[in-house]
C-alpha cells in the first residue's frame, strides 16, 4: 500500500504510526471482545456452541495465516492491517444483528478468523522489520503499554456502556474506534517480502519446543479470551461493569510492569520469560479457587502484571527470529491459533470450564521450553 499523503495530526515515524493503530485497535477490542461470549450466552448459546464458535474462528485464523502472506508479500504487510478492519467491522454488524436476522455462527466465526489472520500476520511481520534488535525489548514495551494504555480504558467502557445502553451502541462505537485507527496508515510506508511462503517451508527445520511454546501460548490465550470471561461473569453476578473494572486493573497494572520490566527485557528476556511464566502459571490455579469480586480483583491485576511481562520478553525473542526469517511469525500463527483452537474443542465435551484453568497453568509451562 503506497500511499504517502501527508496527515500532520498523525504522529511522526513508522513505528509510532504502528503504535497509535495497535493502540485505537486495542482500546476498541478491549471494550467489547471480552463480552463476547456473555453475549452469545445472553442469546441463549449454549456453552459448548460458544467455545466451537471460537474454536472455529481460531481455526480459521490459523489455515489462512499463508494465504494472507502471500497477499502482504505482493500488496505489504500494512495492507493487511488496513484491510483487516473492514472485515472486522462487518464481524461485529453480523453480532449486532444476530437477533433479528439468525446468522449462521459458523460463517460469523470465519469473519472473526479472517480478520485476525490479516491483522496479526501484517503486524508481526512489519513489527519484526522495523524494530532494531538492540532496542527491540524497549520497542516492544512502548508497543504493549501503548496497547495496554488504550485497552485499559475499554473494559470499563465497555462494561459501563453495557450496563445502561446495551449491545447494540456499543457495537456501533467499536466499529467507528477501528475505522479511525485505519488513519495512520494512509501516510505509512509498507514493506514487502519476496519470500515464498507456503506451508512447507513455513514449517520445515523449525524446532519442536518452538512447536510447544507456542501451542502453549494458544492453550493459556484460548482459556484467557473465551472461558475466563465465562467464569467471571458468574463470580460477579452478572455484573458488567464489575466484570469490565476486574480487567481494567488487570491492564493497567500491565502498563506498570511493562515500564519497570521493559529497560531490562534487552538483556534478560529469558530469565524475565522463565520467571514470568512460573508466576502465572501459579496465577491460573489460584482462579480455579476464587469465589469473591475482591479476590478476582487481585488475582487479576497480579496476573496482569506477570503475564505481560513474559509475553514481553517472549515476543522479543520470536521477532529476533523473524527479523531474519519472516516465515518464523507465520509458524508462530499458525502454532498459536492451533493451540486455541484444539484446547476450546477439547473444553467443549468437559461440563466444567474450570479444568480450562488448569489446561491454562500448564500451558503457560510451555513458554519454558522457548
Amino acid at each position: 500500500m503506497h500511499m504517502h499523503i501527508t496527515l500532520p495530526f498523525l504522529l511522526k515515524g513508522e513505528i509510532n504510526k504502528l503504535y497509535f493503530n495497535a493502540g485505537l485497535r486495542s482500546l476498541a477490542i478491549s471494550m467489547i471482545n471480552i463480552f463476547i461470549p456473555l453475549y452469545l450466552l445472553n442469546l441463549d448459546y449454549p456453552v459448548k456452541t460458544i467455545l466451537l464458535f471460537f474454536a472455529l474462528s481460531y481455526f480459521m485464523h490459523a489455515i489462512l495465516v499463508i494465504p494472507a502472506a502471500k497477499i502482504g508479500s505482493k500488496r505489504g504487510f500494512k495492507y493487511l492491517i488496513f484491510m483487516s478492519v473492514p472485515f472486522l467491522v462487518v464481524f461485529y454488524f453480523f453480532l449486532y444483528t444476530l437477533a433479528t436476522r439468525n446468522w449462521p455462527l459458523a460463517v460469523i466465526a470465519v469473519l472473526f478468523g479472517i480478520t485476525n489472520s490479516l491483522f496479526w500476520t501484517g503486524y508481526h511481520i512489519d513489527f519484526s522489520k522495523i524494530t532494531h534488535k538492540r532496542k527491540r525489548g524497549s520497542e516492544i514495551s512502548k508497543s504493549f503499554i501503548v496497547r495496554s494504555l488504550f485497552s485499559a480504558i475499554g473494559p470499563l467502557t465497555g462494561g459501563v456502556i453495557l450496563t445502561f445502553f446495551g449491545f447494540k451502541p456499543l457495537f456501533v462505537i467499536v466499529s467507528i474506534i477501528l475505522l479511525l485507527s485505519t488513519l495512520p496508515l494512509i501516510s505509512s510506508k509498507d514493506f514487502h517480502d519476496k519470500k515464498g511462503f507456503n506451508l512447507k517451508n513455513t514449517f520445515n527445520k523449525r524446532k519442536l519446543k518452538d512447536f510447544l511454546a507456542f501451542f502453549g501460548h494458544g492453550v493459556e490465550g484460548g482459556v484467557r479470551g473465551v472461558v475466563w470471561p465465562l467464569i467471571l461473569f458468574f463470580i460477579v453476578k452478572g455484573s458488567y461493569t464489575s466484570l469490565g473494572l476486574i480487567y481494567t486493573l488487570a491492564l493497567i497494572f500491565s502498563s506498570v510492569a511493562i515500564y519497570l520490566t521493559g529497560k531490562y527485557s534487552n538483556l534478560h528476556r529469558k530469565l524475565i520469560l522463565k520467571l514470568g511464566a512460573v508466576l502465572t502459571s501459579i496465577t491460573w490455579l489460584i482462579r480455579a479457587f476464587i469465589q469473591t469480586i475482591t479476590q478476582a480483583f487481585f488475582v487479576d491485576s497480579f496476573y496482569g502484571i506477570s503475564r505481560t511481562s513474559t509475553t514481553s520478553a517472549f515476543n522479543a525473542i520470536t521477532y529476533d527470529k523473524a527479523k531474519k526469517d519472516p516465515r518464523y511469525i507465520l509458524f508462530r500463527e499458525i502454532s498459536i491459533n492451533l493451540g486455541v483452537s484444539i484446547t476450546l474443542v477439547i473444553l467443549s465435551f468437559i461440563p466444567s470450564l474450570k479444568v480450562g484453568l488448569f489446561f491454562a497453568s500448564i500451558g503457560m509451562l510451555f513458554f519454558l521450553l522457548f
